[in-house]
């Protein structure tokens, strides 16, 4: 009996250091080396055209061509775009494409909208059987062949 408390109550020390152990490393955390704060988003792409073709276009103050501009890669967020004389404001969705055109003094927004497809699932087709060709029988039928065998080869009790 006393060999058996003994051993109890080194295992309750033993629980008790460990959980001290425990506690105060758990005041000692170490510190995240990442976190959410100034991520990198996905950059936004704009799309120019305009007819007439090559006028100038500037992004907030800076040129960034004459247009057409194809899939120019910019910040996400509201900003400036300036084709000609006229000017207005967009907003550029992380990681989504924009496309603006310019038409008789106008701005439009052609944006597609970007829809889930699905695919069509194609219907598989059940291969035919052969003329004469002997398949595996299933498992339902299985069973009245079992029967059958017995009643040919008189080994049967099911009469």
């Amino acid at each position: 009996m006393s060999k058996y408390l003994k051993e109890i109550s080194l295992l309750t020390v033993l629980a008790l250091v460990l959980g001290l152990t425990f506690t105060f490393a758990a005041e000692e955390l170490i510190p995240p080396t990442r976190t959410l704060e100034g991520r990198v988003e996905l950059p936004g792409s704009l799309t120019v055209v305009s007819e007439p073709p090559d006028l100038e276009v500037s992004l907030d103050g800076s040129s960034i061509g004459r247009t057409p501009v194809w899939f120019k890669e910019v910040k996400p967020g509201p900003h400036t775009v300036r084709i000609g004389q006229e000017k207005t404001e967009v907003h550029v969705q992380p990681g989504k494409k924009m496309a603006l055109s310019f038409f008789k003094d106008s701005f439009i927004d052609i944006t597609k909208e970007e829809a889930v497809v699905e695919a069509p699932v194609p219907e598989v087709e059940k291969p035919r059987e052969k003329e004469g060709a002997v398949r595996p029988p299933r498992p339902e039928e299985r069973e009245d062949i079992i029967r059958f065998e017995q009643f040919i080869n008189r080994n049967f009790d099911f009469f």
